[in-house]
């Protein structure tokens, strides 16, 4: 029989993908509303793989993600 344990505590994170048009401020804004404070955000990586997306949201792209404390 399992026993009853629970959940470990994590940190969730928001991985966004976008082209240069794109509010990523605004964006970042409307995430610490939603869920708190970031503990990080990485610096922007160009993300050149694969092309599937770039049909819909064009290219140049590129991505972050936003580490949330609570």
């Amino acid at each position: 029989m399992g026993k009853v344990s629970y959940p470990e505590k994590v940190m969730l994170f928001c991985s966004m993908i976008y082209n240069e048009k794109a509010p990523v401020d605004q964006a970042i804004s409307m995430l610490v509303e939603k869920f708190g404070q970031s503990y990080m955000t990485t610096d922007t990586k160009a993300f050149n793989y694969p092309d599937y997306y770039c049909r819909e949201m064009g290219s140049p792209l590129y991505r972050l993600i936003v580490v949330f404390s609570e």
